[in-house]
């Protein structure tokens, strides 16, 4: 038979117990709702990177350029050869490259700089806001990229929520879409039909 102080002993050690469990339920329990958190914003994202045909995408976009007129229109040039346009909305930007480049995304660095390097980052950094609630999942950064015929038809950018980022998408893509061209061999020609026009 226990004594007195024994049972008082006992009965203090499963009271800590008790307290630490408590406490590493509630840690857990709130890490369980943070990657409950994280788990929807992937959701969301996955649902509006849902496969969609490129000529669905396209139609979307282009029917929601229709209804509204664009706020701005930029130049995209480097190195003084004019290489495509951006046209600015409310929420998005549509990129379009000069359409006798015939560029591909294959060509080098579309992928490696300017969707790893520079789109794909700004996303990332979205979707880590949207985790900490600082930002809701329709106002993250998305972008899609049409394609027609293996050629780069244009890329459309929503969310890009600030001038800034918008000015380093342009820079980004000007410089991209030029270097494609370098590539293919077409700046020299290029740029002496600009020198004539």
């Amino acid at each position: 038979m226990k004594k007195l102080g024994e049972k008082d002993e006992e009965a203090q050690r499963l009271a800590e117990l008790k307290k630490y469990l408590s406490q590493k339920k509630e840690a857990l329990e709130e890490e369980l709702e943070k990657l409950n958190s994280i788990i929807s914003v992937i959701d969301d994202l996955l649902a509006s990177k849902s496969f969609k045909t490129g000529i669905e995408v396209m139609k979307k976009a282009e029917e929601k350029a229709e209804a509204e007129a664009a706020l701005q229109k930029l130049e995209l040039v480097y190195k003084g050869m004019k290489v495509g346009d951006m046209e600015v909305y409310q929420t998005y930007a549509r990129v379009t490259p000069l359409p006798e480049l015939k560029l591909s995304t294959a060509t080098s660095p579309f992928e490696a700089f300017l969707v790893r390097k520079v789109l794909e980052p700004m996303r990332e950094r979205d979707v880590e806001r949207a985790a900490k609630n600082e930002l809701r999942p329709d106002q993250m950064f998305s972008y899609d990229i049409i394609e027609e015929g293996g050629l780069l038809k244009y890329i459309v950018v929503r969310n890009f929520r600030d001038r800034i980022r918008l000015r380093e998408l342009a820079n980004a893509v000007s410089w991209t879409f030029f270097t494609m061209v370098a590539k293919k061999g077409g700046v020299q020609t290029s740029l002496e039909e600009s020198e004539q026009a």
